[in-house]
């Protein structure tokens, strides 16, 4: 049921909501959960791939090295920047 809610909302033609949705699937204790935030980050709008990416890298390592490699070359630069900076934040720690 939480994945065909998750993929109904974040398939809104809404982007902020869709964001806020990322960002609400983000705090569920779930593999389901999970999975519906890193298939954000494929979502056309970048604010919505920009929750899944902070989402991803506050929920650690793993999931945050796999969201940086999603989005080394995506087509925002804000979301590019902010996996350029969260790397270099992940290096040094």
């Amino acid at each position: 049921m939480l994945v065909l809610v998750g993929e109904l909302l974040i398939a809104t033609s809404e982007p902020f909501l869709a964001a806020e949705i990322v960002a609400a699937l983000s705090k569920i204790e779930d593999v389901e959960a999970e999975k519906l935030v890193v298939r954000a980050l494929q979502h056309h709008a970048s604010v919505v791939r920009l929750a899944a990416l902070r989402a991803l890298v506050r929920r650690g390592e793993r999931t945050a090295t796999l969201a940086l490699r999603q989005v080394a070359h995506d087509p925002s630069p804000s979301v590019r920047r902010l996996a350029r900076e969260t790397k270099g934040r992940h290096r040094r720690c």
